[in-house]
């Protein structure tokens, strides 16, 4: 994993825990993504906390967008935790990112 970006992720039966911290960009979005991936990889229901992510850009939005229809056309549950006063809870609610059910 890059140093700018970390991926820890817990599991409880068919859901994920997964907490990302530091800077989602264009350097860093692949191992995000790859990340991400193999963590809800068999889950039912997804959160992914961004709490400590310092930066995100739209590449960064756009992973988030793409996991989570694919883990509703499973028919599954895809949440993202971004309190508005986080970076990411701002860029996402600036963004209007429908596609994403903010906690």
């Amino acid at each position: 994993m890059y140093d700018a970006v970390s991926v820890r992720a817990t599991h409880a039966g068919d859901e994920a825990q997964i907490a990302i911290a530091g800077e989602v960009d264009l350097g860093t979005a692949d191992a995000v993504l790859r990340e991400l991936e193999q963590a809800i990889e068999g889950c039912a229901v997804a959160v992914v906390d961004l709490s400590g992510v310092t930066y995100i850009d739209s590449r960064g939005i756009r992973l988030l967008v793409q996991v989570a229809r694919g883990v509703r056309e499973r028919g599954g549950r895809f949440t993202v935790v971004a309190p508005k006063e986080t970076v990411a809870g701002g860029v996402l609610r600036l963004t209007h990112v429908d596609e994403l059910e903010l906690d």
